[in-house]
């Protein structure tokens, strides 16, 4: 049996060496929280102003709009919350982020304001404005599509190689880098069929168009059925694409924005760019491996090892199986800023 004075002595050096343990997880804590947003800035992060100097062979963007019925509380506007959580996944989440230095642009519309702008430069993102675009005779179907052809803008982007464009509403399950290695992002050679249903100039030589199949509600995995899961196998959807800038291109499909009735204004950037690049043109797009993005998402897909899931976080399609998932995302978003906004 040890003695008291050997007890106290125990009792010392193990209150010393507990000390000692809290003591160094904090500060290592501190130093990993402390490096998090320089880290940010020297691989994502862009200044005011310096957007136009950006150049990199590939990145992954998104598009943010602020339509005219949008909240002016930061807090309440859900599509800017959900271009938030989309950066924090991107760039920081461990279970999510990149693992290799590929920047994330936030194309913004000269609506969004500059405190939305600042918030997201702070977050990690490149800030890029894009100049308005529309058509008269284009009348969207939401009033928040008001300035979704915008969107074609980026097609002016030269400075970037290619671009994997993803929907601001999305939630990611795994890192998504290999989403450039995927076999449908390919240059592919323009058809020349004098016969294609697709009338109006000459088009590009070659084009990249990369892109997910438009699925229904209530689709198995993989979704392949049609027409229980695919309404129209040749259709895709517009909130993941992957493609690659060019002036030329961007002219090819303003010139179809610019003659009224050229393609179904309903759904604005999304019914011209499945005009042009239909199955019975010369440019058809090419389709990407169903793993990297549903819409609708399910249980299932998750199960499936989908990567991205593409709801609103706070309308999801099937709140009972990922209500929950979408809505920890935004919140463990907002711990992180916070944490994250004391130490810049």
């Amino acid at each position: 049996m040890l003695a008291p004075n050997h007890l106290r002595l125990l009792g010392l050096t193990l209150t010393c060496v507990v000390f000692a343990f809290l003591a160094l997880t904090a500060v290592a804590l501190y130093e990993t929280i402390r490096d998090i947003p320089e880290a940010a800035h020297k691989l994502f992060h862009v200044p005011d102003g310096s957007s136009k100097q950006l150049k990199f062979d590939r990145v992954f963007a998104t598009y943010l709009t602020s339509p005219p019925n949008a909240h002016p509380d930061d807090a309440d506007d859900n599509y800017f919350i959900a271009t938030r959580m989309l950066t924090y996944q991107l760039l920081h989440a461990p279970e999510t982020r990149l693992r290799t230095p590929i920047p994330f642009v936030v194309f913004v519309a000269e609506s969004v304001s500059p405190q939305k702008r600042q918030r997201l430069e702070m977050d990690g993102a490149a800030v890029v404005e894009l100049e308005h675009l529309g058509a008269d005779w284009v009348n969207p179907t939401e009033d928040r599509w008001s300035d979704v052809m915008t969107k074609l803008r980026m097609w002016q982007r030269e400075e970037f190689g290619l671009i994997a464009f993803i929907d601001a509403d999305m939630v990611l399950t795994q890192p998504i880098d290999g989403l450039f290695d995927d076999p449908a992002v390919r240059e592919c050679k323009t058809k020349k069929n004098p016969n294609s249903n697709v009338k109006g100039p000459p088009e590009p030589d070659s084009y990249v168009m990369a892109a997910i199949t438009q699925i229904n509600e209530g689709h198995d995995f993989p979704p392949v059925h049609v027409p229980q899961d695919l309404p129209n196998p040749w259709f895709f959807n517009a909130g993941l694409m992957v493609f690659r800038p060019g002036r030329e291109i961007f002219k090819y499909y303003k010139w179809f924005l610019d003659q009224p009735g050229a393609f179904d204004p309903g759904l604005p950037e999304q019914g011209l760019l499945n005009w042009v690049h239909q199955e019975l043109g010369n440019m058809l797009w090419t389709k990407l491996d169903p793993i990297w993005n549903v819409q609708y998402p399910s249980q299932n897909d998750i199960d499936h090892g989908v990567r991205m899931l593409h709801d609103k976080w706070w309308n999801t399609t099937h709140p009972e199986e990922t209500g929950e998932l979408f809505k920890a995302w935004r919140w463990r978003m907002e711990g992180f800023y916070e944490a994250f906004d004391r130490y810049q």
